[in-house]
């Protein structure tokens, strides 16, 4: 769901768009063609309703208000087509940091921790299936607790609180991510507090689960040792697999850009 603050900035934008191409071609949103919708997209680059050239972060939020009213549309019937499907973003500030795994890197990598039969194993492949499927943060994961699971008509479901502003982000589990979590706080005996926890081999090769949070730093080195085991290199990351939430989600998945960046927490859908 959206925020009200976004929701108010749809209807704006929306009621722009419709004034614009009425305006622009005399017609409404049903009789729109892709070709029209590209003829607005390349008048509303050069000029904002001030009559100066139009920010390219103002531009990507009125493309995607659009895009998102026409899927919706499509959805309750109301048009036989989206013709905003191809319409293109512009890229704002620096290229970002990391990179997306592929899905059979992604399959390599999630390989790699069962192979590990310890508790270490499984730990780490909870840490890497959370931060793969939520895009959250290493640090958002990191205080997720056993209290933050719940049910919610019949599906499991994770909260999470994001570091930037503090909102509270629901991730539905898929019953075999489900499950990766149950094997793992079962076998670790983990009752309350977090999820993820630090892991300590004795001298006589017991493995003992200590309480208390497993830090962002630990994460960061169990998803690169991880990765080198599965032939990644060491280099791979949590921003890496956050990367690749969004980039699956957004390309592969075809979810609304608005909702992706919601998700993983990006105040805008530039940083998305």
């Amino acid at each position: 769901s959206l925020s009200p603050e976004t929701k108010a900035a749809y209807t704006r934008d929306i009621r722009l768009f419709l004034a614009d191409i009425h305006g622009l071609f005399g017609i409404g949103p049903a009789a729109a063609t892709f070709d029209d919708l590209l003829r607005w997209w390349e008048w509303i680059k050069t000029r904002d309703r001030s009559g100066k050239q139009a920010r390219p972060s103002t531009l990507n939020r009125r493309v995607a208000a659009v895009k998102r009213f026409y899927r919706e549309g499509c959805r309750r019937g109301l048009f036989s087509a989206d013709p905003s499907a191809s319409l293109p973003l512009l890229r704002v500030g620096k290229d970002p940091i990391g990179r997306a795994l592929t899905p059979a890197e992604c399959g390599r990598l999630l390989a790699a921790c069962p192979r590990d039969a310890g508790l270490r194993g499984a730990r780490d492949h909870v840490a890497i299936v959370l931060l793969l499927t939520t895009g959250a943060r290493a640090s958002e994961v990191a205080r997720a607790g056993v209290a933050d699971l719940s049910f919610d008509a019949g599906v499991r479901v994770l909260a999470l609180k994001q570091r930037k502003g503090g909102k509270e982000t629901r991730h539905p589990l898929a019953p075999s991510l489900s499950a990766v979590v149950d094997t793992w706080v079962a076998r670790g005996k983990i009752t309350d507090g977090p999820i993820l926890r630090a892991v300590v081999r004795l001298q006589d090769g017991l493995e003992v689960v200590r309480p208390g949070v497993l830090g962002r730093r630990s994460i960061h080195a169990l998803v690169s040792f991880r990765a080198e085991r599965a032939g990644l290199g060491a280099d791979v990351g949590p921003h890496d697999l956050r990367k690749t939430f969004i980039t699956m989600s957004a390309g592969v998945g075809g979810h609304d850009l608005v909702d992706v960046a919601d998700a993983a927490g990006h105040a805008t859908i530039e940083q998305t």
